[in-house]
């Protein structure tokens, strides 16, 4: 697999995933945002949001992932009792696709 970027998001219809699947931000290896990841059924979604919106994903990965394809690579301190998680492909996946 090679590395995803947001060019590889695509338009999708409108729709919202269940609460309680978001998991934190994708990050590529430029640590640039990709979009939000969320886990459910044991499958990836790598989705972004609508601006200003209710939780309405507007653009998608096209594929489902497998989640022992990420790791953690750090975050930040949203509030007080809030930590949004970094996540990424990891390193030895996108080095098997080149």
């Amino acid at each position: 697999m090679t590395e995803i970027t947001r060019s590889d998001l695509i338009t999708c219809t409108e729709f919202k995933l269940p609460k309680g699947t978001y998991r934190g931000e994708f990050h590529d290896s430029k640590d640039g945002y990709v979009g939000d990841l969320h886990i459910s059924d044991h499958k990836v979604y790598i989705v972004r949001k609508k601006e200003c919106g209710r939780g309405e994903v507007v653009a998608m990965f096209p594929e489902t992932l497998d989640p022992k394809l990420f790791c953690k690579t750090g975050g930040y301190q949203l509030y007080a009792s809030t930590w949004v998680q970094f996540y990424a492909l990891k390193p030895e996946v996108i080095a098997v696709a080149a």
